[in-house]
């Protein structure tokens, strides 16, 4: 369901170029997009399915929005404006896998001291 999300995000966001700035900034939504990425492979392993309408995830996404104060429509509008900027959306993707693995390592180490 998210790829579903974000390529319709995309596509639309490559139609409508005249956002002119992101509600939030990439070092904002970076931590935003790596715990809704969690949530959705946890969901996709418990699961064993990617499409997340079938059991719904929104209410543990709504929780994310409210610990980082974002609303989902300003999350989207963010994303929108990146999105008709490949370069940025690009740079947004990289921060948040540098993001995810960083919190990767530490969860590792604080098993294993």
């Amino acid at each position: 369901m998210q790829k579903k999300i974000w390529l319709i995000l995309l596509l639309w966001g490559c139609e409508n170029a005249s956002i002119e700035t992101p509600k939030y900034q990439r070092s904002q939504l970076v931590p935003i997009l790596g715990e809704l990425r969690m949530l959705e492979s946890a969901y996709a392993l418990r699961y064993q399915q990617v499409d997340s309408s079938v059991v719904s995830i929104e209410s543990y996404q709504e929780e994310i929005f409210l610990r980082y104060q974002i609303s989902h429509a300003d999350l989207t509008q963010s994303i929108q404006y990146y999105a008709a900027r490949p370069d940025s959306m690009k740079a947004l993707d990289s921060l948040v896998l540098i993001w995810l693995e960083e919190k990767y390592r530490w969860m590792n180490q604080s098993k294993h001291p």
